[in-house]
């Protein structure tokens, strides 16, 4: 039994993360209260450590070709269990900082990505399994400044250079965020809305 049927069944008295496919049946339930939450951001990641994506140029051309509805839409399907994201940073508030985001929003190009993978010289092989996070100096600089700031529009300016940066760099490729829901009957009062569960200040009601 999963966790939606035995929510259903009066089994269990949350699930703090309901799946997408269960939830119209969840939500047609009269007894059961669903509530979105701000989910999770999906991310493309590569090896910086070994070729090919050691090389910048090719992690470009992967940016230019990505398209977070494919990402999105194969995960979650439909259109209101996701959202896109062209940020480096969530997009949970009423203004999302999505500065820099044409590089993701805007028409993908396929034949500068070519040239791209051209100019990099790469021939289709792969070397090397091991993990290689990025690195890099003018992030990390921009970071530490960030971290030193005192004033509100500074540490705004700098955040701004941060992403400037990485969609320049591509520490990897946001694919787009999924909604998070979940999902507990009516008669459990004190339910917090928060990023992740709290379960303190909850009581089950008669």
């Amino acid at each position: 039994m999963t966790a939606a049927q035995a929510l259903g069944a009066g089994e269990i008295d949350y699930s703090e993360n309901v799946p997408s496919d269960y939830a119209p049946a969840l939500a047609r339930d009269a007894e059961i209260t669903i509530r979105s939450n701000a989910g999770n951001l999906g991310t493309l990641r590569f090896n910086h450590l070994n070729p090919p994506f050691s090389d910048i140029r090719m992690r470009q051309a992967v940016l230019m070709v990505a398209d977070q509805r494919d990402y999105l839409s194969a995960m979650a399907g439909d259109p209101k269990n996701w959202r896109t994201c062209f940020s480096f940073y969530t997009c949970d508030g009423a203004e999302p900082d999505e500065q820099g985001g044409e590089a993701l929003s805007g028409p993908r190009d396929v034949d500068k990505a070519k040239r791209l993978i051209g100019e990099a010289g790469y021939n289709g092989g792969l070397t090397g399994a091991a993990p290689g996070w990025p690195t890099d100096e003018k992030i990390e600089a921009l970071r530490a400044a960030w971290f030193a700031a005192t004033e509100e529009a500074r540490r705004r300016d700098l955040a701004a250079q941060i992403q400037q940066r990485a969609f320049e760099f591509v520490p990897h490729i946001p694919t787009g965020q999924l909604v998070g829901r979940r999902a507990f009957p009516k008669n459990l009062a004190g339910v917090l809305d928060a990023p992740i569960p709290f379960l303190w200040n909850i009581e089950k009601q008669p």
